[in-house]
Parts: C-alpha cells; structure tokens; sequence
C-alpha cells in the first residue's frame, strides 16, 4: 500500500520543470497533504504513521521515504535562497546518535539540596 502511495505521489513531487520557488511550494504542498483534494492521501498516509508505531517493517519503509525526501528538501531550499548561509557551518549535520547523545545529557548540573 505504501507503495501505491508514493507512485501517485512521485509524479507530482518529482517534476523538476519550473523555479525553484515554484518547485519548492509544490513539493511543500504535496508533503504538507493540507488541501481538498488531498484529503483522502493524508488519512491514510497518518493511518501508515500510527500502524508504523507498531510494526517495525512499516516503520522502516517510512523512515526510507522520510531520508529521500530529505536531499530533495535541502536542494529545493538552499537553490531558493543562494545566498543563506551554510547549514551546520558548513559541516556535516550531526547524526541521529549525536542528537539523542545530547538530549541525554545535562546542559547543566544539578542542583543540590
């Protein structure tokens, strides 16, 4: 089913004709599964993110389409504003690991009593 999805989706999010900026609200907007016509793809889609909460195959086929998403997103974004800074200074984005690593750990240290 995830795949009928993405297939009715891929056409529509793929198209690379057009600016940036008219790409970029296009592929937002398909995304974001916020108009009319779109009703019917955004409760399902939800219904594959709540069962996703319990079946690990389908959290895994999600999480894929969530990462390729990812490098389309950055692209339509930095070609829409050239002249923003880098992300991360430059650097490569901090891991998943990374991030929990620091949520994990105390900005600062506890009070005594």
């Amino acid at each position: 089913m995830t795949t009928q999805v993405n297939e009715r989706a891929q056409p529509r999010t793929a198209s690379g004709a057009g600016p940036t900026g008219s790409t970029l609200e296009q592929v937002l907007g398909e995304v974001a599964l916020v108009d009319g016509a779109r009703r019917t793809e955004a409760r399902v889609w939800l219904a594959f993110v709540a069962q996703a909460a319990v079946t690990p195959e389908l959290a895994t086929v999600l999480r894929n389409r969530y990462a390729g998403l990812h490098p389309l997103l950055v692209r339509l974004l930095r070609e829409s504003r050239p002249d923003a800074p880098a992300p991360h200074g430059g650097k490569a984005p901090p891991t998943r690991s990374a991030i929990r690593a620091r949520r994990h750990t105390p900005s600062s240290p506890s009070p005594t009593v």
